[in-house]
């Protein structure tokens, strides 16, 4: 699992600023959520940093785009 970034969501009416504004904020929250509660750049899953990242991204409003199936 790689970390998510604002690529990996659907900007709507959002600008392309506004987006990348808002995910440079949830990117900050979800790195301070991955120390404290993963194993900081030695958590090959990104599980902790990837759910705030992406509640984070939510409440802005923005939709994960659709998994690819390989």
């Amino acid at each position: 699992m790689t970390q998510r970034t604002a690529a990996d969501y659907e900007r709507g009416g959002a600008t392309e600023t506004k987006l990348l504004n808002d995910a440079a904020v949830c990117a900050k929250e979800a790195e301070a959520h991955q120390n404290e509660f993963g194993y900081g750049p030695y958590d090959l899953m990104r599980g902790p940093y990837n759910r705030l990242y992406d509640a984070c991204m939510r409440s802005h409003g923005y939709q994960l785009k659709p998994q690819k199936q390989s």
